[in-house]
């Protein structure tokens, strides 16, 4: 059994919004992707043949991102091998109806490994995929003499009428005078002085605002993208309650499993960072003042307690002995994005085993979140060259095509 399709790649074009990754990585002609192909295909040959039904399913699995948990999991289970640890998969625990991903052993030591992935809701990923639809629209919409750069101010509850909003670009794009505005735009200092057409179609609740860049030494070739750019509005990002959310959910999971166990998060969401991790595990930040007589003393930076480790109560979730972390790891980015460890300093079962990632421990003398370097980088881990899947253009074909010229 093969995780992607054994067939000749023609296509060269990048990825469109509404295509998963799997789609694209089994239709792209690309040297660079084919190396993640390649590697993806290693590691699921490795996997266990009765297992390997199981995640190419998920793999394959309607969404933009079922994906996620199956390569996680691939990701986790080479990495820990060429860590030379064998590899019990959903191995029985004591007193518990669930199993863990993994029993890891590597002479005298033991420890277990449960994958986790924090991403999107259901709720923001069909908000996502009703925008995607509109983007891919655009996208191919036929304009050899302007980009658009597209301004999200509000995605719809509902699907967008994307014939409409085609044919009003098209009017609008066919009043431009590219002559006048290409020498106007190299006077510009902002993207707010180019032309711009506002889409509010009536009794729905998009709107989107695009605005028109000249082309240049791409005007009239074929095969370039009509999307020149893309913005969203300024708005509030919560990414810690997810992390909190999708760390606690495996927190509670098991009783005492008579080892160290390791939750292995992998965050895809867009504005996910370690400080996030933080917050999640030891509680949120915040701004104490004193009050004495009506005045303001000194302010100092305290942590509430909310986090998975840390609550009202004090310290709990103590089974997890400690958070393997990668954010924003992608098959393309398997050799540049580092994994983090943070280590909970009151775990029933301490993690002893020896790992190279860094870490995020808590100093005992200052009683602060402070990081460790790690013994070796991603790429050694895997066992990779450090410029791996290759340096060069990754769309080298595609950009072939794209500059010839039109006939």
């Amino acid at each position: 059994m093969r995780l992607f399709n054994d067939i000749e790649r023609t296509d060269s074009s990048p990825g469109r919004y509404t295509e998963p990754t799997p789609a694209f990585l089994n239709r792209v002609d690309s040297d660079h992707f084919a190396a993640a192909c390649e590697l993806l295909e290693e590691w699921f040959e490795a996997t266990p043949p009765d297992l390997q039904p199981d995640i190419r399913g998920r793999f394959w699995a309607k969404g933009q991102y079922s994906w996620h948990s199956p390569f996680w999991e691939l990701y986790l289970a080479a990495a820990f091998r060429h860590l030379g640890f064998e590899i019990a998969y959903h191995p029985d625990v004591p007193d518990a109806t669930f199993h863990p991903d993994f029993l890891l052993t590597r002479g005298s030591e033991r420890l277990y490994v449960e994958a986790k992935v924090a991403g999107f809701s259901p709720a923001e990923t069909a908000s996502e995929m009703r925008l995607n639809v509109v983007l891919d629209a655009v996208n191919e919409l036929d304009s050899p003499d302007f980009f658009l750069h597209v301004q999200v101010e509000r995605i719809g509850s509902t699907s967008a009428p994307v014939r409409k909003l085609l044919n009003g670009l098209r009017r609008w794009l066919s009043t431009l005078d590219w002559d006048a505005l290409s020498l106007e735009s190299q006077r510009m200092t902002s993207l707010d002085q180019l032309a711009r057409y506002t889409w509010r179609p009536e009794g729905l609740d998009w709107e989107l605002h695009f605005q028109a860049v000249p082309k240049l030494k791409f005007r009239g070739r074929p095969g370039v993208h009509t999307i020149g750019g893309q913005g969203h509005p300024a708005q509030f990002i919560d990414d810690r309650t997810p992390v909190r959310k999708a760390i606690g959910q495996k927190a509670t999971r098991y009783g005492a499993v008579g080892a160290p166990l390791v939750v292995a998060l992998m965050c895809s969401r867009t504005f996910a960072s370690e400080t996030d991790v933080d917050d999640a595990l030891f509680g949120s930040e915040a701004v104490q003042v004193a009050f004495r007589d009506g005045r303001a003393g000194d302010a100092r930076l305290v942590r509430q307690l909310d986090g998975v480790w840390l609550g009202p109560r004090g310290p709990y979730n103590t089974r997890v002995s400690a958070i393997l972390v990668a954010i924003h790891l992608h098959p393309s980015s398997i050799a540049q994005t580092q994994l983090r460890l943070w280590l909970n300093p009151w775990a029933q079962f301490p993690l002893d085993v020896a790992l190279p990632w860094p870490r995020r421990v808590i100093d005992p003398a200052s009683h602060q979140l402070v990081s460790a370097d790690g013994e070796m980088p991603s790429h050694e881990i895997l066992g990779l060259p450090s410029d791996w899947p290759g340096p060069g253009d990754h769309f080298a074909k595609w950009h072939e095509i794209s500059r010839t010229p039109s006939t």
